[in-house]
């Protein structure tokens, strides 16, 4: 078995592994998604945690701003600073270094949006703070579930079922293409 991405420029964690490899790559992404859903209080989990069969929450993600199209889960802007930490090694477990790189830098790009005055009637539009997290099902290396994560220009939908995890439907965008930081330049699709 292999895990398999089908967005282009992002690979899961182990995209060539086999075997006990794969289930291994499984069992860090389920183990993650377990760590973040224990930070999470009674108020807030009700608003990542949806049934896999939810039909309305596996159609809802986009990339257009959140103002336009809203998002169920819970952003970061929502989490204390230990839920944050939960949610980036989750994020980290099911994405290869590059795919996480490339998930960072885009929304550097809408942090870059944020500065430069996107917003509508005070309230931002861009930022890294408004990407969202949901959990369809229940995270587990048997059964299939899925990640929704996602904000201005990304959209990832991450099923796991067993050792093969697929990225699809997702959109991957950056705004502005080419940005600086720290004093070098980013080209988060660069590549």
């Amino acid at each position: 078995m292999t895990f398999r991405a089908l967005a282009t420029g992002f690979a899961l964690l182990c995209l060539t592994a086999t075997g006990a490899l794969a289930q291994g790559a499984t069992a860090r992404v389920v183990s993650a998604a377990n760590a973040f859903l224990a930070t999470l209080d009674a108020q807030q989990r009700p608003k990542v945690v949806f049934a896999f069969d939810d039909a309305q929450q596996r159609l809802r993600w986009s990339n257009l701003p959140v103002t336009m199209v809203a998002r169920n889960g819970l952003n970061f802007s929502q989490m204390n600073a230990a839920q944050r930490s939960a949610a980036n090694a989750l994020l980290a477990a099911a994405l290869s270094p590059s795919g996480l790189q490339k998930v960072q830098d885009i929304m550097g790009g809408d942090e870059v949006l944020k500065t430069q005055g996107g917003g509508r009637g005070g309230a931002p539009i861009f930022g890294g703070d408004l990407y969202y997290f949901s959990i369809l099902g229940t995270p587990s290396a048997m059964q299939p579930w899925m990640l929704q994560f996602g904000g201005h220009h990304l959209a990832l939908n991450l099923t796991v079922a067993g050792a093969q995890g697929v990225l699809t439907p997702s959109l991957i965008g950056v705004q502005p293409g080419v940005y600086t930081r720290d004093g070098k330049t980013v080209r988060p699709l660069a590549g």
